[in-house]
């Protein structure tokens, strides 16, 4: 029998490269994937049988990071192995932006059955 595997924190979504500390443009996170393909098969290639995957981040540009949200909420309604969670900002900036992230809250593979 094989073993359940459970990751609790993944992510969807390639980062642009981005001159960190003021050196040259980097993409640190070399493992992220940016499609749902590539997610689907690392899964079935590790035996994952739950993972909760999260909209990549992690430059200092919210737009990116507000822009995989519809990714992982469609990686979670293909693959009933995946839940989503999703990019939110308390910045005032980014008010309409959070509140159109959390309109996808409702979706089903979001954790909230309708």
């Amino acid at each position: 029998m094989r073993k359940s595997v459970h990751d609790a924190h993944r992510h969807l979504g390639v980062l642009p490269a981005y001159p960190f500390y003021g050196g040259p443009p980097v993409r640190p996170d070399t493992t992220a994937r940016a499609t749902i393909d590539e997610l689907i098969a690392d899964l079935d290639a590790e035996g994952t049988s739950r993972a909760l995957v999260l909209p990549n981040y992690g430059v200092p540009d919210a737009d990116v990071a507000f822009g995989f949200n519809p990714l992982v909420v469609e990686a979670a309604q293909r693959d009933d192995r995946i839940r989503c969670g999703l990019w939110v900002s308390a910045q005032e900036r980014d008010r309409e932006r959070t509140a159109a992230a959390l309109r996808l809250a409702g979706e089903t593979a979001c954790g909230h059955s309708s």
